[in-house]
């Protein structure tokens, strides 16, 4: 299932879930994402804002190949187990676990924290 919501500016959206399973794409230009998700082989998380924080939370073992970008921020990861880790000041490549499923973060105004739970 996918929804598509189309907001005009200035309205503010603020949508809440928890626990999401499954694959997540959600894109802004102006505004913070903030997401709880539990992700499995082959589904893949996509997040991109340009203006604003990108807060993640996944479960500690979760096995996916990760891209993390933040232009104009820093990027925080809290307990994951990284593997063939490269990381630049603001761009960090690496694998969790096997690789099985991709996460793709993006801001160009913001900091990236991801956190395993």
């Amino acid at each position: 299932m996918m929804i598509l919501i189309i907001v005009p500016a200035p309205i503010l959206l603020i949508i809440v879930t928890d626990n999401i399973y499954g694959s997540v794409s959600a894109r802004t230009t102006n505004g913070s994402i903030d997401a709880d998700v539990h992700l499995a082989a082959e589904q893949e998380i996509d997040l991109k804002t340009t203006n604003g924080p990108i807060a993640l939370r996944i479960p500690r073992l979760t096995s996916a190949s990760f891209l993390v970008q933040a232009g104009n921020g820093a990027i925080r990861l809290f307990n994951l187990q990284l593997q063939d880790q490269q990381q630049s000041s603001h761009r960090l490549q690496e694998k969790l676990g096997d690789g099985e499923a991709d996460i793709v973060l993006s801001t160009v105004n913001g900091n990236v924290e991801v956190i395993g739970k």
